[in-house]
C-alpha cells in the first residue's frame, strides 16, 4: 500500500496530474488541467484554465481558480 504524500504542480499546457493513496496536494498550471486526487484527504487547486478536479475517496478540498472548473469530490466529506 502506497501512503506517500505528494505535492504535484502543473505547468504550461494541458496537464493530467494524479495523486496517490496518501494526502496529496495537486495544483494545476496555466491551461485546462485534470487533477485526480485518488484516495486520502487531498487538496486540489485548479488555478488558471478550465479544470476538472476529481477528489476520489477521502475528505478532499477542491478549489477552482480562473476559468470554468468542474468539481467531483467523490466519496467522503469534501469541501
Amino acid at each position: 500500500m502506497d501512503l506517500t504524500e505528494y505535492f504535484l504542480l502543473g505547468n504550461r499546457g494541458n496537464d493530467s496530474i494524479n495523486g496517490g493513496a496518501g494526502d496529496d496536494t495537486l495544483k494545476g498550471g496555466y491551461e485546462n488541467d485534470t487533477l485526480k486526487g485518488g484516495s486520502g484527504d487531498d487538496n486540489l487547486i485548479g488555478w488558471i484554465g478550465n479544470d476538472a478536479l476529481l477528489g476520489g475517496n477521502g475528505e478532499d478540498t477542491l478549489s477552482g481558480g480562473q476559468g470554468r472548473d468542474r468539481f467531483n469530490g467523490g466519496e467522503g466529506d469534501d469541501k
